[in-house]
């Protein structure tokens, strides 16, 4: 039994590092940075431009127009699609 579950366990090792790259490759070509020029704010909602003239917008504080910023996008795993596009975060 003892060297049944070695090799189980040694089987389930090798399968998760090949697909380890996949994994994580995955996950992270669906993430992407972006920078963009804040357009206008109206209470705490923030409206940004990029440089491909694309308008985003976002809750937050502290924003004025003209502040440069960066957004982390999310693709949602359409990448030629722009419109489903999601900020994940503003720095």
């Amino acid at each position: 039994m003892r060297k049944f579950l070695t090799g189980l366990f040694g089987a389930v090792m090798v399968t998760l590092l090949l697909l380890a790259p996949a994994i994580i490759g995955g996950a992270i070509e669906t993430h992407y940075f972006l920078k963009a020029t804040v357009s206008a704010v109206f209470s705490d909602e923030v409206v940004v431009t990029d440089k491909n003239g694309e308008m985003w917008c976002f809750e937050g504080n502290g924003f004025s127009v003209d502040d440069e910023v960066t957004l982390l996008m999310d693709t949602n795993c359409t990448d030629k699609i722009k419109e489903d596009d999601k900020i994940i975060k503003v720095f």
